[in-house]
């Protein structure tokens, strides 16, 4: 991976999940370097970072996210009370959710 800083991914899922492309408002001030993902190999030639973007692998971000999950769920075999926690924490935002529409009908 050739994330550097976290506000690069940040910034990227922002502009995925708000603006639906790869333009966030911090990406267009010049703040933040553009992310943009490639699936298979690079043509030879194309650099893979310059003053305005980077490229990464789709494949190697999806591969570092599975293994995380991966032990993140291991954690919960090692220390099985993380699991009474995390629904609890789950239903309180749930139930959170159930109130405020409770309270806006």
């Amino acid at each position: 991976m050739i994330f550097k800083t976290r506000s690069e991914v940040w910034e990227f899922r922002n502009s995925l999940l708000h603006m639906t492309n790869l333009d966030s408002r911090k990406v267009l001030a010049g703040a933040v370097r553009r992310l943009m993902f490639y699936v298979g190999t690079m043509p030879e030639g194309i650099p893979m970072e310059d003053d305005e973007a980077k490229y990464f692998s789709l494949i190697d971000l999806i591969m570092e996210t599975t293994n995380a999950l991966e032990r993140w769920f291991e954690s919960f075999s090692a220390a099985p009370s993380k699991f009474k926690d995390f629904v609890e924490r789950y239903d309180r935002v749930v139930s959170d959710v159930r109130y405020a529409m409770f309270m806006a009908e």
